[in-house]
């Protein structure tokens, strides 16, 4: 189990990191709880998805799976920049974060996990056992880090949407670059 743990906080620390860029713009209690939530079920379910796909495919992915999930959430933050922008110059009201763009960050986050499911099986654990671990660690991670980027949202006011979308570039280039 130590080595499991071991294995799925590495995993939870993207989810930990994009936290904090998403506690940024300043999440009711309830989406934070939501958030998390839906952070851990692509944790947990990536593993999974790798093993369904087959072993040829998700091989096929992991070569790129850390940049193409990196380069999604650049491209996401970069977009949100593009948006917090526009609303310091009043032509747009601040953005609220969707399940739908919940599940594109999660989603992002997670497809380096796709194929964890076969390094799993040299711990000699259940890959069922193995997602269900990483999914609570990735929940709490991932909560940790939208409670601190609240909070650290509501010293930043003005310059939340900015900060948060910032972070999340810098999540999505050290994932590219397989540093997180």
């Amino acid at each position: 189990m130590v080595r499991l743990l071991a294995v799925a906080a590495p995993l939870g620390l993207s989810n930990f990191a994009g936290g904090v860029a998403i506690g940024l713009d300043g999440l009711a209690a309830r989406r934070r709880l939501e958030a998390a939530l839906v952070f851990a079920a692509f944790e947990a379910g990536m593993p999974l998805a790798g093993l369904a796909v087959g072993r040829g495919v998700a091989t096929l992915v992991g070569d790129s799976a850390a940049v193409l999930g990196g380069l999604v959430l650049v491209g996401l933050g970069a977009w949100l920049l593009l948006q917090a922008a526009r609303a310091t110059r009043g032509t747009r009201p601040r953005r609220t974060w969707n399940r739908g763009r919940l599940v594109v960050v999660a989603a992002a986050l997670s497809v380096d996990n796709l194929v964890a499911g076969f390094a799993l099986g040299a711990l000699q654990v259940s890959v069922l056992v193995a997602a269900l671990v990483i999914g609570a660690v990735s929940a709490v991670l991932g909560f940790a880090g939208l409670e601190l980027g609240h909070r650290a949202g509501r010293r930043l006011a003005g310059y939340a949407d900015a900060c948060s979308a910032a972070g999340l570039i810098a999540v999505g280039a050290l994932a590219a670059l397989r540093i997180l």
